[in-house]
This record gives C-alpha cells, structure tokens and sequence, in this order.
C-alpha cells in the first residue's frame, strides 16, 4: 500500500523537487525555498548529496554511492537522469506532483512522470536554458532538442524567474499559456542598523560574488575597480567563489595592480557570504551574455544584497533591470561598460546619502517583489491550479 502520509503523519499532499544534487552552496536558494513551503510537504530526490552540515535539512532522498550497485545507480542517472531507487521512491511515496528544479531535471524527469502520471512543473533559471535550447549558432544537441519539444509538451507549467527568461522560453517553443514567471524570492532579515558609507578613515568596501564563469562579467568587475581606484577612491574588493575562470582572473586582477586590495577567499558557506554582503559598502553584479548563449536570470547576490540594504550596482542583463530600478533601487550600467560601472561605484562612494538611498530602495524592492514566503505560496497556488486539473 502506498504511503500517503508525510513524515510524523504530516497530511500534506506531498511534491517531489528534482535537482542533480543537494545542495551546492551556489544553490541554497533550494534549501530557502524547501524551508518556506507550508501547505504541500516537499521531498528532494536527487543523485548526490553535498554539505550535509550546512543543509541538513532531513527531506532528501539520494543515490550517494555506498557500494557497487550504488555506484552503478548513479552512473546511470548521472548519464540518463534515470534511477530506479527514484522511481520506486515516487511510487511508494504517492507523491501528487514534481517539479524539477532546472531545465535539464526537467528533461530527466520525463520518464518518472510518465510512469506515474502526475503534473510536472519545470524551473529555468538561466543557464538552462541556454543548456536546452541549444548554442547560438550551433545546433541543439539533439537529444536535448527532442526532449526539450516534449518537455514543454508534457509540463503542466513552465515557470522562468524572469520575463528575460521566459520570452526566450517562449521563442524555444514553450506554449505561452504553461509560462509563469515566478520571482524566486529572498529571506527578508532584520533591518540593519544605519550603514556609513565610505567612511574617513577606511576604504569604500565592494564585494563580488558567484562561480567564475564568463556570463558573471567578472572581467568587467575587475576592470571597473581599477578605474574607480584611479578616480581616487579608496578601495578594498573581495571576490567570492571558484571556477575555471579563476587563474585568468587573478592575472587581470595582478596586471590592473589591484592584488594590495584584493581578497580571495575563495567558496563560503552562505551564511558566510551572507556576512560578507552584509559588511559591504556596496555589491558589484557586472553580469554579461556569454559567447555561447548562457545569462542569468536574477542573480541571487543582487538580491540577498538587496535585501540587507547593501547598495548594489550592475549591468542592465537578463531580468536585472526587472529585479531593480536605475536610481532607486540600484545603479544600472550597460553590459560591458567599466567606466560606467566605475561612475557607479565612485557616486556611492562619494555621496554616503545617495547610497543609503539606493540601499534602503533596493530593501524595499525585495520586500515588495522577493520575499520568499509569498513567492513559495504562490507556488504553492500553482500547484493546486494543476494538481485540480489533473485530478489529483
């Protein structure tokens, strides 16, 4: 007999998230979204699991190798984004929908909900899209591509965290009428007392934050500083995270002479970063489409910036300028431009009012549009509206 009832006889009807793995710190928006749900009980199921003592929340079903099979199980899923431990996971435990938590879970997910028969709801977040849709100038990995046609035709709802997002999901062949834009939302914390930007005495603090990878315009980042430290200003930087573009960065770094201002500390666990946002005098978010197609939908550092009254600046790319407001809730630049993003960074450097301005705005902003409570009952109506019309 199936069993229908949550952990500790929670009555909720239960949704299965799919994501590759739990949980990789530049995606403890899952782990805020997992906390937030209050009508549906949520269970994650996933391949791998990942910092256990940060996330150790207890609703996570995964495949980490324990043995031969193990390894064998999550070979395969780790190739076909099938298992069946998870299929016998969602059968036993009657769950009434999933939602996959990428685009590419979504495509992976397809053999699960057909031998089940339950609504599908998929979340694209950025590089996901460009993973599914295909290369600019190239053509889509067919697999993909034919998954992909049959992705937006089997899932209830097609949810982008921003309208960027969703008209290129639109323009790829998603129905406009399974397309949501959901505002993947942010904790609201305790105001902060009030900040002093800049002050004598110390330099005007600016963080940088996410994996190294060419769409978060690091570069451009690094270029920005060097020009608002010629200006005069004085500056201390920090950049957080790792990738591939690392060793490339810390030589334009070396070569702009910003090494004596700079620091690296490499991945922090998020209430770390969250610390390091906080302290800042202002967050740098100089994102950029790639060559190859991939672009952010709202970077989460903006946000979680945003949400502490830190002022932020950043480039007018993907569902940014959706997220914030030029001269009210942030300092918008074009793409590639850093002069304009060094402009940005020495206004709120010289003018400690027009900073706690923009701080205060960008606050208010995520209060109204981010707050992660309301974003996940709203996803929680979504459920419902598909879950009745499934006739579950």
């Amino acid at each position: 007999m199936p069993d229908t009832i949550g952990a500790g006889g929670d009555p909720r009807p239960r949704v299965a998230l799919m994501t590759p793995r739990f949980l990789p710190y530049s995606q403890a928006f899952i782990a805020e979204q997992l906390a937030h749900y209050r009508r549906y009980d949520p269970e994650v199921l996933a391949r791998a699991r990942l910092n256990r003592d940060r996330f150790p929340d207890p609703r996570v079903f995964t495949l980490t190798p324990g043995g031969p099979r193990r390894h064998a199980e999550a070979l395969l899923h780790r190739i076909t984004g099938y298992s069946p431990s998870i299929a016998a996971r969602l059968r036993r435990r009657n769950h009434r929908l999933l939602h996959a938590q990428f685009g590419l879970a979504g495509v992976r997910a397809l053999p699960y909900q057909a031998s089940l028969g339950v609504p599908l709801v998929v979340t694209f977040r950025g590089h996901d899209v460009a993973l599914v849709g295909g290369r600019p100038g190239w053509l889509p990995h067919p697999w993909l591509a034919a998954r992909r046609a049959r992705l937006f035709e089997r899932a209830s709802l097609v949810l982008a965290v921003s309208a960027d997002l969703a008209r290129r999901l639109e323009a790829l062949g998603a129905p406009a009428a399974k397309l949501r834009v959901w505002r993947a939302g942010v904790r609201i914390p305790a105001p902060a007392p009030p900040r002093s930007a800049g002050p004598a005495g110390r330099p005007f603090s600016v963080v940088m934050a996410g994996r190294f990878v060419a769409k978060k315009g690091f570069d451009d980042g690094l270029e920005a500083l060097a020009r608002a430290r010629a200006s005069g200003i004085r500056l201390s930087a920090t950049l957080v995270g790792t990738g591939p573009r690392e060793p490339a960065l810390r030589r334009l770094a070396r070569r702009l002479g910003l090494d004596e201002v700079m620091e690296w500390p490499g991945v922090l666990a998020h209430q770390d970063l969250l610390a390091r946002l906080a302290a800042a005098d202002a967050v740098l978010v100089p994102s950029v489409t790639a060559a190859d197609g991939d672009r952010e939908g709202v970077p989460n550092v903006l946000k979680e910036a945003a949400a502490r009254g830190v002022p932020v600046v950043a480039t007018r790319h993907g569902g940014i300028p959706e997220a914030v407001e030029d001269g009210r809730s942030a300092l918008l630049a074009a793409e590639r431009n850093p002069d304009a993003l060094a402009d940005a960074i020495v206004r709120l450097a010289s003018d400690p009012a027009l900073a706690r301005a923009i701080g205060e705005g960008g606050r208010a902003r995520m209060i109204e549009a981010f707050e992660i409570g309301r974003q996940v009952a709203r996803l929680e109506d979504w459920y419902d509206e598909v879950c009745e019309e499934a006739g579950r």
